[in-house]
């Protein structure tokens, strides 16, 4: 596990690629990765994710090998999956929130703990130096990359990273909303896309991409 650098020292705004410049965007992406907003929310780790993890098992029983998880949190659904059984690797932008699900995953069994892997970096940009059969974005977390472009460069980072025959998720894609960029990202990259409904809970349904490269 990578050690995690002291918060203190961070701009976010400037260290995720300087793709958002305007003043608000900087403000936007420093209270994102908040330490008090991370307390506040207890990084989402009391949110039920029952719905999702039934979604997700059928998919990881399809892959060979390890899934990765972008803008893993505080590895809410990671967490879930190890338990099941599943090697999981995640990459997530906030120390406060890997710092927090470090504390819940010291209190589950070693060899549960073994399966969850996590570093911090960037979703648009990072070496991974492997390929996974299944790559994931949970709770609209694609479009906290804050605009299109920064968005279109996570997709190519999945894509690098998306073993032959692999699938990639992404909760809350926008697919209505953001039709034309979608209509623009499966052409230019040669792309399959469907959309299915993900049952989060009793009172929340949310669309959920589902993409693959197409076969030649």
């Amino acid at each position: 596990m990578r050690q995690i650098i002291d918060p203190r020292t961070i701009d976010f705004s400037a260290w995720h690629g300087g793709i958002s410049t305007t003043e608000e965007e900087r403000g936007e992406w420093n209270n994102m990765y908040s330490a008090e907003r991370t307390r506040s929310l207890n990084g989402y780790l009391d949110r039920p994710c029952d719905g999702e993890i039934k979604y997700l098992l059928p998919f990881m029983r399809q892959i060979q090998g390890p899934s990765l998880e972008l803008a893993s949190g505080a590895m809410r659904i990671m967490m879930q999956l190890a338990l099941h059984g599943y090697e999981v690797h995640g990459i997530e932008g906030s120390p406060h929130m890997i710092e927090l699900g470090q504390k819940k995953i010291a209190t589950l069994p070693p060899e549960v703990q073994r399966r969850i892997h996590v570093i911090q970096g960037d979703m648009r940009d990072f070496s991974l130096g492997r390929t996974f059969g299944l790559i994931m974005i949970p709770f609209d977390s694609l479009w906290h990359n804050l605009n299109e472009i920064g968005a279109e460069q996570c997709i190519m980072a999945i894509l690098k990273h998306l073993a032959p025959g692999g699938i990639f998720l992404i909760d809350t894609p926008k697919f209505d909303e953001k039709a034309y960029w979608w209509e623009t990202i499966k052409e230019k990259f040669g792309l399959a896309l469907r959309t299915e409904t993900c049952t989060h809970g009793p009172f929340h349904q949310a669309e959920m991409l589902v993409g693959s490269k197409k076969t030649k």
